[in-house]
């Protein structure tokens, strides 16, 4: 696969986080409007919310004076527009992710428990070249699954995960990393004796690199990901 493509491949799944995480931002801000004028929406089950149904009670609120109502439907907009955005560009990446560059790696990476196909993408555009990483610990090093240290002269303290990562693909693994525990007996069995000695949140990390290794292994040896194997 060309270098030009790969890179092009990568800001379209980079652009598709970004809007994502606007319309998060759109969602809290909305959020906050409702909490802050006591105004209340009940939905039945909390998979409603942000249903089509429920931004339809939005935009027929009862009560709200023109101004207010003014805020919400601009509110409401924003958050639609970035919401069809997202909806193109993940259809975008699903095509992308079927053609004959990306379908044969694409399918083995999203055979990993866990790993689901947005997620997958955001792995193989965010590391392109497996190769280039000569060991496990410079691909976990670049992802940002790596301990902080600060070194004195003769001692190193060791102060939690680094803040130096990469910002895709950090994310998509630890997400990727709380599934695969519930789909994986011996990732699930490893979490649990990670977690008697330190808090889930690290434990998740540690469980990060195994996937991290895992994925290393089936990209480089272009097999299929076998549920249950420790190591």
């Amino acid at each position: 696969m060309g270098f030009p493509r790969m890179e092009h491949a990568r800001a379209l799944v980079r652009q598709r986080i970004r809007l994502v995480s606007d319309q998060t931002r759109c969602k809290n801000k909305l959020w906050g409007f409702l909490m802050f004028h006591g105004l209340k929406l009940q939905m039945d089950k909390p998979k409603d919310y942000w249903s089509r149904r429920f931004v339809e009670s939005l935009k027929t609120l009862p009560g709200l004076s023109p101004l207010l109502r003014q805020v919400l439907d601009a509110g409401l907009e924003e958050y639609l527009f970035i919401r069809k955005l997202v909806g193109n560009m993940t259809r975008q990446i699903r095509a992308l992710s079927t053609q004959k560059s990306f379908a044969p790696l694409q399918n083995l990476i999203q055979g990993i428990p866990g790993i689901g196909l947005l997620n997958s993408m955001v792995i193989i555009t965010e590391l392109q070249d497996m190769k280039r990483f000569k060991t496990l610990d410079k691909l976990c090093s670049y992802a940002g699954i790596v301990p902080d240290t600060a070194s004195s002269a003769d001692r190193e303290i060791v102060k939690g995960i680094t803040h130096r990562s990469n910002n895709y693909l950090r994310p998509a693994l630890v997400e990727s990393s709380w599934v695969i525990i519930r789909r994986d007996p011996a990732m699930l069995l490893l979490y649990k004796r990670y977690c008697r000695r330190m808090v889930p949140n690290k434990a998740i990390i540690k469980i990060a690199r195994h996937l991290q290794s895992r994925i290393r292994y089936v990209w480089i040896n272009r097999i299929e990901y076998e549920v249950g194997l420790v190591g």
